[in-house]
């Protein structure tokens, strides 16, 4: 599926002091960091709603980027798909360290709306396809 890019709002992020501060010491000490991106994307859906993939990447020609000031190392993006970017428009970006778990999670009041079918009960939650993909299933029914 190929997504209507210039259809979907950027999204709003929240980010937690201490999501910031370990993105810090992150882009500080890893020298392979450089030029990278933190990308969000859709790993997988089950019943409960999406799951997300959290890590750094490259960017991509169609990738929201959100910006984020570093205290050392300057502006650095967060970037999304325009399919994440279209499931996630306001959510909180942590950072959790214990024993069970360490790495960033996201948090959205907007999950509990995704669990399921939710497509079938709201087609408004399908994202905008590209106009040409749509005439093209039109033409083959």
């Amino acid at each position: 599926m190929t997504i209507e890019r210039d259809q979907i709002a950027l999204p709003t992020m929240i980010l937690t002091d201490f999501a910031l501060r370990q993105l810090n010491l992150m882009y500080l000490h890893d020298f392979t960091l450089k030029d990278k991106v933190l990308r969000i994307e859709v790993s997988g859906k089950d019943c409960d709603g999406f799951r997300f993939d959290i890590g750094f990447t490259t960017t991509r020609s169609d990738d929201f980027l959100l910006p984020i000031e570093l205290e050392e190392m300057g502006r650095v993006h967060v970037a999304l798909s325009p399919f994440a970017s279209f499931y996630l428009q306001k959510f909180t970006l942590d950072y959790v360290q214990g024993h069970d778990e360490e790495g960033f999670v996201l948090q959205s009041d907007d999950f509990k709306n995704f669990g399921g079918k939710f497509w079938r009960a709201k087609p408004s939650l399908i994202p905008p396809q590209k106009t040409e993909q749509r005439k093209l299933k039109k033409d083959e029914n």
